[in-house]
């Protein structure tokens, strides 16, 4: 199966809202990477509950932006994580690094 990543790219007063559809693997992540970076204030929300899946690439990316966003005073915010990620974020320990709605 081809790795594809859909981004729908919203803006709510001071949030950028990222809805993620498919697969965030090393073929999709800069994809992703190079939508951040174009962010240049306010908090980030990525909204995952389309995102099938998440490689350690994707992971690197997310913990990137949380570095990020810390160091310029914002935050990043991951909601509608299924019960799988969430299983993920804990064995990674990623579950105490971010910030999960």
């Amino acid at each position: 199966m081809q790795s594809f990543l859909e981004i729908t790219k919203t803006q709510k007063e001071n949030q950028t809202v990222l809805a993620l559809k498919g697969w965030l693997d090393s073929a999709t992540s800069t994809k992703l990477q190079t939508e951040i970076e174009g962010i240049t204030d306010g908090d980030i929300i990525l909204e995952i509950s389309e995102l099938s899946f998440i490689s350690s690439a994707g992971l690197r990316i997310l913990l990137m932006t949380e570095n990020k966003c810390k160091e310029e005073y914002r935050k990043q915010i991951i909601r509608g994580a299924n019960p799988s990620t969430k299983e993920l974020f804990d064995i990674t320990g990623f579950s105490k690094i971010l910030t999960i709605e």
